[in-house]
């Protein structure tokens, strides 16, 4: 006759409950780093406006849903009320896995909607003649730092959920496992587009006609007792901030010094402007010429 061997099953019952613990352990940080997560991408989403990230804010919202949900769901599967549901409560999983799929359709409709009409407007912007658009504005984008870092601790920390998560042979393990894999290819997708989108920004492109009317209207009302002329202004994006150009008429009989502390007094009223990096404010006494006279254009 032969007998069950006591240290065999003592293994094996500790493998069990060591594995449970580790999967618990992975289900509360996977919850505690969605939230975390969440709150910093809605942080990222406001500074740099970017669609795809806000998206992402989206997504890192339905998953800490689908925790939410899924966790309560485990917990009420659990308690065995007989007289209320004889079969037991295991239903509630599939209902919940109905909900999350409601919350995620309509989250997916929302932001394909917003994409849509975004898409539609950026087309009707460079498509339609400058002063048909001169009314329209396309979304200002600031992938500074902190929203690429934001992006970055999101991918990292979705990778390794999903290298610690991968090697456990469980269902729920599995699921979380596929779940953080492709939360790793949305949030890369996701920077890329991102960085994209702020490629405009470093070809040169003119400010929107509303900076261009702040610009001059800060320099008209800038010593009116002096100032002539308004000859030209132009601004161009530098990256995230703004290159200004400004030209000004001063009588021809002022004394150099006295017009020299007037551009340099107007071009440091400029550049308080948080959006300008750096402003160049160019004197003259005539206005016979073209601004392409004097500057390189192409």
């Amino acid at each position: 006759m032969l007998l069950p061997n006591a240290d065999g099953e003592n293994t094996g019952t500790s493998g069990v409950k060591r594995r449970d613990r580790i999967i618990k352990i992975l289900t509360t940080a996977s919850l505690i780093i969605n939230i975390i997560l969440v709150i910093i991408k809605a942080v990222g989403a406001v500074i740099s406006n970017s669609l795809s990230i806000i998206s992402s804010v989206v997504d890192s919202v339905v998953d800490l849903l689908s925790s939410i949900i899924l966790m309560w769901a485990a917990r009420q599967i659990k308690k065995k009320i007989i007289y209320k549901y004889p079969t037991g409560r295991a239903r509630l999983e599939p209902a919940a896995i109905i909900i999350l799929s409601v919350i995620m359709c309509a989250a997916s409709v929302q932001v394909i909607f917003e994409s849509v009409q975004t898409f539609a407007d950026d087309i009707e912007y460079f498509t339609k003649p400058y002063n048909q658009t001169s009314c329209k504005k396309l979304p200002d984008l600031d992938m500074s730092i902190v929203p690429i870092v934001v992006m970055v601790l999101t991918i990292v920390s979705k990778a390794v959920l999903f290298l610690l998560s991968y090697r456990i042979d469980n269902p729920t393990m599995s699921a979380l496992a596929e779940d953080n894999r492709n939360d790793v290819a949305s949030n890369i997708v996701a920077l890329v587009c991102g960085l994209i989108g702020q490629v405009r920004h470093l070809t040169g492109v003119t400010a929107e006609p509303s900076f261009l009317q702040l610009i001059t209207h800060l320099a008209y009302n800038f010593r009116p007792d002096a100032v002539t002329k308004i000859d030209t202004v132009r601004a161009f994006h530098s990256g995230t901030k703004f290159l200004v150009e400004v030209d000004i008429g001063l009588p021809s009989s002022m004394p150099l010094a006295i017009a020299h502390d007037i551009g340099e007094q107007l071009q440091k009223e400029i550049e308080k402007l948080d959006n300008v990096e750096r402003a160049f404010v160019h004197l003259d006494f005539e206005f016979t010429h073209g601004p392409t006279d004097e500057h390189k254009t192409g």
